[in-house]
């Protein structure tokens, strides 16, 4: 039987016990184990709980990076048979942002700088370690926010592979039409569609998207706009049907183009739809007429 006093509990932790530590997984690039104590004394007097190997030799970097996760890396410049540079070329031939801060006692600004340029993250004066904790915080958020930025993109990129693949299969020409303050037209994206309906690439229609008004047969280029004025103004679906003239072969063709409107920035509007062939459909209802 246990009695709780439940206002005892509530209290604060007694002062003087510490908060817990992050750990982190550091890498050593050191050829004296009493530099390296000191590393780690003050790495863990900054605030985190260190799960550390030294390393002096090209050979164990190398193993070390093949066959663990790491989380920092920090180097000493001169060592027994190769320098900091060595190092640090290494490790970024292995993990292009692995976080990598040279501590030296003796290293030049020059030279300093040089390692900045090739990939390193900072430099400490190993007269100077209280630099190490925060500069060792200020590497890790920065490439938190790289890979960060890569995953994004990659995953965008991914999306957009995605949607070229789905757009891909689909018949006819899917499509943004954009028109500006001015009523100038664009098209900000054009799928391959275009070459089968129109005889015109994605490419020439972004370059000039007057190309496109001009292959609707019988003059309608201009009727084609009014209709997207009104559309604009009233934010009204565009479904127009009509002829286009191909410019290469001069085969006529009835195509049905379907457009959504949405306004951005006040006078300009952005149409998504899509482009479709639909002259089976019109011979067809010309050979019903017919019958």
């Amino acid at each position: 039987f246990i009695i709780c006093d439940k206002s005892a509990a509530s209290r604060d932790p007694p002062k003087g016990i510490p908060d817990m530590k992050t750990s982190i997984r550091v890498l050593l690039i050191e050829d004296s184990e009493d530099d390296a104590a000191l590393l780690l004394k003050d790495i863990d007097r900054s605030g985190y709980e260190p799960i550390h190997a030294r390393v002096d030799t090209l050979e164990a970097l190398e193993h070390e990076l093949q066959h663990k996760e790491w989380d920092v890396v920090i180097s000493d410049y001169d060592l027994h048979g190769f320098s900091g540079m060595d190092a640090l070329h290494h490790v970024r031939q292995h993990d292009a942002d692995l976080p990598f801060i040279i501590v030296s006692g003796n290293i030049g600004e020059d030279t300093a700088i040089e390692a900045m340029h090739a990939g390193g993250h900072a430099y400490v004066w190993k007269n100077n370690l209280s630099r190490l904790g925060p500069a060792i915080e200020r590497a890790l958020r920065e490439i938190t926010v790289v890979r960060a930025g890569r995953q994004a993109q990659d995953a965008l990129q991914e999306n957009e592979e995605r949607l070229h693949a789905l757009v891909s299969n689909i018949p006819g020409v899917v499509l943004q039409l954009f028109r500006d303050w001015h009523g100038g037209y664009s098209f900000p994206y054009v799928s391959s569609g275009s070459m089968a309906l129109l005889e015109l690439s994605p490419r020439q229609l972004q370059d000039d998207a007057e190309l496109f008004f001009s292959v609707l047969a019988d003059n309608q280029g201009a009727e084609f706009k009014r209709l997207l004025g009104r559309s604009a103004e009233q934010l009204t679906a565009v479904n127009w049907e009509g002829r286009i003239k191909t410019p290469t072969s001069e085969s006529i063709k009835w195509a049905n183009v379907r457009l959504s409107p949405r306004r951005i920035d006040g006078s300009r509007v952005q149409w998504e739809g899509i482009m479709m062939n639909v002259s089976r459909q019109k011979q067809a209802e010309v050979e019903i007429i017919q019958s």
